[in-house]
């Protein structure tokens, strides 16, 4: 078995690469650059998914047979890139549904996003699989596009494909938006140094926060595990709780002080829904390997090494 992954340098992406090469998997590495694996070795392909053409050359050339998809642009550079947006988001995971359609891979799971549900005013309780999209900004409408593109994939061509929906996700390296919103404050908590929380929800809103190696972990599961019954998943942390929930556990673990919050920018202030994830754990047996507080203990420790 020879497994892609692309978007490989990413947060995810070098997560679910480290996982995969553990295992003792056959990985290509696909991304723009060279994804920072420290000492692992891996095989890269410098690969950009919406270049049909090289996509193909690759999954050909290495007898791709499973596909993890983790390209995409996020957040800032999303709402800052609108079209690059559409032929990254869109047809990237088009480009790559067609090379698992012309060479009869195995599997592919792709990234998706709870951005595609919108408001959570929009909805009464917990939100889960089945309720209706009503994304409010372009990259939570890509990822209804994903979803809908791979589900016909699905039911006109057999092309067994999966999308996770990550809630925020957040780890030791840099990032943009959200993520990097949240590891930025746990890096200066950890390292001493005074910083302000810059809010990214409205106050009150509920989150389920996944660190990085969950989240990757969850990636990896769904590739290699038994086939799953749904097409779509939730996924997050094991923990509901408010932003300011979250930024007392970390204040509390690095005895730090916050600055006042202030707002995180126009494309911030998110209204989102109460995220129902509970159908990934039951259907596939999945189990996060991290509390919220083992987690951040992780990052901090990490650090504070590093410092």
């Amino acid at each position: 078995m020879t497994i892609l992954v692309t978007g490989a340098a990413g947060l995810l992406g070098r997560v679910a690469t480290r996982l995969l090469i553990e295992r003792g998997e056959t990985v290509i590495a696909g991304d723009l650059v060279r994804p920072d694996l420290g000492n692992l070795d891996v095989a890269w392909a410098q690969l950009d998914v919406t270049d049909l053409r090289k996509v193909f050359s690759l999954c050909e050339a290495q007898k791709v047979t499973r596909v993890l998809h983790l390209s995409g642009l996020v957040s800032t550079r999303a709402y800052n890139a609108p079209y690059e947006t559409l032929e990254v988001n869109v047809m990237g995971l088009a480009n790559l549904l067609e090379a698992a359609r012309i060479f009869a891979m195995e599997r592919l799971v792709y990234a998706s996003s709870v951005a595609l549900y919108g408001l959570g005013s929009h909805y009464q309780g917990p939100v889960d699989e089945d309720a209706p999209y009503l994304a409010m900004h372009l990259y939570g409408a890509t990822k209804i596009m994903n979803e809908g593109t791979a589900k016909q994939y699905g039911r006109l061509y057999g092309v067994n494909a999966t999308g996770l929906r990550p809630q925020i996700s957040f780890g030791k390296d840099k990032q943009d938006g959200g993520a990097g919103i949240f590891n930025e404050f746990i890096r200066a908590c950890a390292t001493d140094k005074p910083s302000e929380w810059r809010r990214i929800f409205k106050e009150g809103t509920k989150i389920r926060p996944i660190y990085a190696e969950d989240a990757g972990g969850a990636f990896v599961h769904a590739l290699l595990g038994p086939p799953l019954p749904s097409p779509v998943y939730n996924i997050g942390g094991q923990d509901n709780l408010t932003e300011d929930e979250w930024v007392s556990r970390v204040l509390v673990l690095t005895g730090s002080e916050a600055l006042p919050a202030v707002p995180a920018g126009p494309q911030f202030d998110l209204d989102t829904p109460d995220i129902d994830c509970s159908r990934f754990v039951a259907e596939s047996g999945f189990q996060h390997r991290f509390t919220l507080d083992e987690a951040l203990q992780d990052i901090i420790t990490h650090h504070r090494n590093a410092s």
